[in-house]
């Protein structure tokens, strides 16, 4: 599924490749669903690596784009933005949700 489409651009003194290497990375995002800043934190401890994997935290920034009622979960926001489908929908491969033109 593609939960998401946008453009973003880097914030703040620093390269995005510095950025990566002090394991945070701060960006504002121009999506349909996710708007505004944004920092992807590599956390230590316990979140530091498991299975191989390296995990990342997203964290919006309080601006004019933060809601505090927003629910990730929201079943508004259990769509495609390419194909209105939930995923369920994608697994039993039914079509696209006619879209109204922008």
């Amino acid at each position: 599924m593609v939960w998401d489409k946008g453009t973003y651009e880097p914030e703040g003194d620093l390269p995005p490749e510095e950025q990566l290497v002090r394991g945070e990375i701060k960006v504002v995002l121009h999506g349909k669903k996710l708007r505004g800043g944004f920092v992807f934190l590599r956390p230590g401890g316990r979140f530091v690596e498991r299975a191989g994997k390296k995990n990342w935290l997203l964290i919006k920034h309080r601006d004019e784009y933060a809601e505090p009622p927003w629910r990730i979960d929201s079943s508004a926001l259990d769509r495609s933005v390419l194909t209105g489908r939930t995923l369920k929908e994608i697994a039993e491969n039914r079509p696209a949700k006619k879209r109204a033109s922008a």
